[in-house]
């Protein structure tokens, strides 16, 4: 029984890496960079064992969607970011002030810094997402 066990945890181990952390389908044709990527799927592997052993009522599949939604949503945090900056940039460039001006103002100016957070981290960027 200690035997089978044993096995199953390795079978369950398989699956999941295969399933939800693409365990096995590096392409890379250098021997070094597949022993990287497996590894980095072992360790990835062990740090979300550990989250799900923390949190006993979520499951590996649902720990992976949930960190994946959070990816998701710093990746477009990123992306509306670079939009803001790089409509500041167009928008001082075709009136003629100078974009690192403008943005140390607008760093420096408490109110625009708070509007900006509430943008980022509150209902509208939410449901932007």
């Amino acid at each position: 029984m200690e035997t089978y066990q044993i096995r199953w945890s390795i079978e369950v181990f398989f699956h999941e890496t295969k399933s939800y952390l693409n365990l096995g389908k590096c392409q890379a044709s250098n021997f070094d960079a597949q022993i990287a990527d497996t590894t980095i799927t072992m360790i990835q592997y062990t740090m979300l064992s550990y989250c799900k052993r923390i949190n006993y009522q979520t499951s590996f599949g649902d720990l992976f969607k949930e960190l994946s939604a959070e990816r998701m949503r710093n990746n477009l945090l990123s992306k509306l970011l670079d939009i803001f900056w790089a409509l500041v940039r167009e928008c001082s460039f075709s009136a003629g002030f100078d974009m690192i001006i403008i943005q140390r103002d607008i760093m420096q100016n408490p109110e625009m810094t708070n509007r900006i957070e509430k943008l980022m981290s509150g209902k509208v960027f939410n449901n932007a997402a």
